[in-house]
């Protein structure tokens, strides 16, 4: 699990090393150019992209690991020796949720350090499994109005020639297994 608490990130049992810089969610839809005959028809919506997820943390030495201890210990958190598939982690903080993720597999490590600076950033990217689909919050007022449009929509339906139709197959139906007997 995954656990973004006052710009710091927790994994499991395990605080990241470093301050989070900020967080960057990507969504993206697919489009494909699609043919109709000899006509093109381009830019046609065909689904959407898997989420991506990117934090950024500053990374600085301090009295207790220097720069290569802290990435090692980032890596071995998502990497460890032996580990053929990325897992699957659990995904906790308001910025992310909001937009529907709550679980992620770890895609990647990158780290940019500059010489003449004490601190480095690294890079996390993640890669939600499945497309995310946000529930809609109703009001109380718009609940009730929704009620008494299927209420209304369900009165008609029982004058439906359809509804006829589909008691009448059934009873047909019922008819031929009698006579089968």
């Amino acid at each position: 699990m995954i656990f973004i608490q006052d710009k710091h990130i927790k994994v499991g049992k395990d605080y990241l090393p470093g301050i989070v810089k900020s967080i960057r969610i990507t969504e993206e839809g697919k489009l494909e150019d699609k043919k109709k005959g000899k006509k093109k028809v381009s830019n046609q919506p065909a689904g959407y992209e898997a989420a991506q997820v990117e934090i950024d943390l500053f990374i600085e030495e301090n009295a207790t690991y220097d720069f290569e201890n802290m990435i090692r210990f980032v890596q071995r958190l998502f990497k460890r020796s032996g580990q053929k598939k990325q897992k699957k982690y659990n995904l906790t903080a308001a910025e992310i949720n909001a937009h529907g993720i709550t679980e992620v597999y770890f895609n990647g490590i990158s780290t940019t350090k500059e010489e003449s600076q004490s601190w480095a950033v690294c890079t996390l990217s993640f890669v939600a499994p499945a497309i995310a689909g946000l529930k809609v919050v109703r009001t109380k007022k718009q609940i009730k109005t929704l009620t008494t449009k299927t209420s209304k929509s369900k009165k008609n339906a029982d004058k439906s020639p359809a509804k006829k139709q589909k008691s009448q197959s059934a009873a047909k139906k019922k008819a031929k297994k009698l006579v089968k007997k």
